[in-house]
């Protein structure tokens, strides 16, 4: 296995440990894909231990498989938090880690919290009315329902409440909520600090993006501005990662190598500012990640032992696993574990190849960023994201550039916390700022850019192991790796086709709750889908459900820019209750209107739809308890979907009433059952978490 593979016991056993946490999920609750994905991964690795005699690599593969099976149960156990019913008290005190504040509403995170006198986990908090006053370090106490965090929300880990630690939600007025002042942390009194001083100097747009490229804090820039990053392909310069690492390390090694600083003074420097760098990014797994392979290195150094690049990964791995046993399955986290592998794999190949048509300099930057871009690939297309063909150009043109800016934006802004005198001097980073702007924007309005959809679990495996076998880590003859690459490029291929293959459509509604929003799904026996709710969740739902597109859109009063993200989505036509003269909307009345394998009509404030010969109700939350039983007596509904609205009478004629939150008269609460699909052809449910 040595000669196949180029066994190194500490990455692939962390390989075996990081893909028994990944599957552990869906492969004990009986997915199919995933059971058969794991045993082909056991046949092979079986196989290939009996060819060349390697018995001890494959135990250690199997054990550690199953230890990350394990160890992801442990972690989601300690993550789900102790439920709680009714009102309750909530006491904490304000952390600035999401601190977010609109003119309606603001939504800040609390920690060292006691529920009912209980310690708890975090709560994150909706404050409705002008909370201006509440600041980070104050304490807080309000009573309030909690809803606790699931760790998977329509099949998607919820990677920020995990992160932050959140494991509560819960809502209140700014007169319900009493307020004692606090004292800041730290690293809260820095980071103030520092966003003070840029807002001093910089314009609002570039101070917050400075900000967010020192501590990877992206809730205050601005949704065009980070669309324009994303769709440019740099996006990662707002991340915290390896490259803002590598960037801090690199100067501050450059300059104690000019005072002539010996090994032991070096590695001392460089471990206790990254560390600091790291309890200043609150731990984030990539700036962790990328700290311990810096910190190996220069151990390596030290007892001067080769540097295994690989085997530093896997190392850096096992820590942030071993205190975080869900980063296995965070997505962040795998895309910086991705892209540093591909980095590893491909540079190299990639840097011949394309030295042919190009100097080598410019050939090697090429090389390193499109490897980083194949890495995550697989991770962006399940953000329903595009890939920009020109990005490779983009990250040549600024990463240079942003080389020499990122260490000394870090300096001025950690000497700026101690003299603010030197304020003043952010005048240029803005400048600095403008200038990698106006280049995101000019490749961000570029046409070249194909639209990506989510991978399924065997598709990114496949092209895992497609790009692994065409590297130098598979050493084999050049016959047999172009032959276990054929073979695997019509598995990928086979792979994408097959869910096509055997698409069947049945009648079926689907309905999904949460503190953020709500949405009813109807899809025919035609495939037809009509959506109605929140589109916060549309991406989600849409990750769960590969073949789901939206066709048309139900709403009360429709806004432009509403319509503008349904067409993207795929959505013909809009029914609404408010005219606007649109030619795509169609305004709803008593009387039904046909939509497609829809009838739809707006009834006392109640939306009433008829499809493969069934009728579903969907009550507004400012429907009156007359007009509804009024309107149920006159309808035979086979569903009605209550919402939030509270039902004060049992409803007989109906076998499904559905409604958010538990209550006296109806069959299923969304905060009991969780999310979940009704097939209307068996009347089985299915959940969706």
């Amino acid at each position: 296995m040595k000669k196949l593979l180029n066994f190194r016991y500490p990455f692939y056993t962390f390989l075996a440990l990081l893909f028994g946490s990944v599957v552990a999920r869906s492969l004990y609750a009986g997915d199919v894909e995933s059971i058969v994905i794991v045993c082909v991964c056991f046949l092979f690795a079986i196989v290939t231990s009996v060819c060349y005699k390697k018995i001890l690599p494959l135990c250690l593969i199997i054990v550690f498989f199953f230890i990350g099976n394990g160890w992801y149960f442990l972690g989601e156990s300690q993550f789900l938090g102790k439920e709680y019913y009714g009102e309750n008290v909530v006491v904490g005190r304000v952390c600035d880690v999401s601190f977010v504040q609109t003119s309606s509403y603001s939504s800040l995170i609390l920690e060292n919290v006691s529920i009912n006198g209980e310690s708890a986990g975090n709560v994150r908090v909706f404050i409705y009315g002008d909370a201006s006053s509440i600041s980070v370090g104050d304490k807080v106490s309000f009573e309030s329902e909690l809803e606790r965090e699931e760790s998977y929300t329509l099949g998607v880990f919820n990677l920020t409440s995990y992160r932050n630690g959140v494991h509560y939600t819960a809502s209140a007025g700014v007169n319900q909520i009493t307020v004692v002042e606090g004292d800041m942390k730290i690293d809260e009194a820095f980071r103030l600090n520092v966003k003070n001083a840029l807002l001093s100097s910089m314009s609002e747009e570039n101070a917050y993006i400075a900000y967010a490229v020192l501590f990877g804090d992206k809730t205050m820039i601005d949704d065009n501005t980070y669309e324009i990053y994303r769709s440019s392909g740099i996006i990662h310069i707002l991340t915290v990662s390896g490259l803002h690492v590598a960037f801090l390390a690199g100067a501050i090694y450059f300059f104690l190598k000019l005072l002539k600083a010996n090994k032991y003074v070096i590695f001392g420097v460089l471990s206790v500012v990254l560390l600091c760098y790291c309890y200043l990014c609150s731990f984030s797994p990539s700036v962790v990640r990328a700290t311990i392979m810096a910190i190996v290195l220069c151990l390596s150094s030290i007892a001067r032992r080769p540097y295994d690049n690989l085997n530093s990964l896997a190392i850096a791995g096992f820590i942030i696993i071993l205190f975080s046993p869900l980063s296995a399955v965070d997505v962040g986290f795998l895309m910086s574990f991705c892209s540093v592998l591909c980095i590893f794999l491909f540079t190299e190949p990639l840097t011949k190849c394309l030295s042919f048509v190009m100097p080598k300099s410019i050939a090697s930057a090429m090389a390193v960023s499109l490897s980083a871009q194949i890495g995550i690939l697989p991770f962006t297309s399940s953000f329903f994201s595009t890939f920009n063909f020109l990005s490779v150009f983009a990250n040549i043109i600024i990463l240079p550039f942003f080389s020499v800016v990122f260490p000394l934006l870090f300096v001025f802004a950690f000497l700026s916390s101690f003299m603010s005198f030197l304020n003043g001097v952010f005048i240029i980073f803005d400048y600095c700022f403008v200038f990698i702007n106006s280049i995101a924007s000019f490749f961000a309005s570029t046409s070249l850019q194909i639209p990506l959809k989510p991978f399924s679990l065997s598709v990114s495996m496949f092209i895992i192991l497609l790009l692994f076998s065409l590297s130098g880590f598979l050493v084999v003859k050049p016959f047999t790796r172009l032959l276990i690459a054929s073979i695997l490029s019509f598995c990928l291929a086979f792979s994408i086709i097959l869910p096509s293959l055997f698409k069947s459509n049945f009648s079926s509604i689907s309905f999904v709750e949460s503190y953020s929003g709500q949405m009813v799904v109807l899809t025919s026996k035609n495939g037809d889908c009509l959506y109605w709710g929140d589109d916060y969740y549309y991406q989600r739902f849409s990750s769960l459900n590969q073949n789901f597109e939206v066709d048309f859109y139900l709403g009360d009063d429709i806004s432009l820019s509403q319509k503008q993200d349904w067409k993207s989505y795929g959505a013909k036509y809009f029914l609404t209750t408010v005219d606007n003269n649109e030619d795509d909307e169609i305004v709803l009345s008593d009387l039904p209107m046909q939509v497609g394998d829809f009838s739809a009509s707006f009834v006392k404030n109640c939306f009433l739809i008829e499809f493969d010969n069934l009728k579903v109700l969907i009550a507004q939350e400012n429907v009156s308890q007359a007009n509804l039983i009024d309107l149920l007596n006159e309808q035979n509904c086979d569903i009605i979907y209550l919402g939030d609205f509270v039902l004060q009478s049992k409803i007989d004629n109906c076998d499904f009433v559905i409604c958010n939150q538990k209550q006296e008269f109806s069959n299923y609460d969304l905060s009991n059952e969780g999310n979940f699909l009704i097939n209307l052809e068996t009347y089985r449910l299915g959940r969706l978490d």
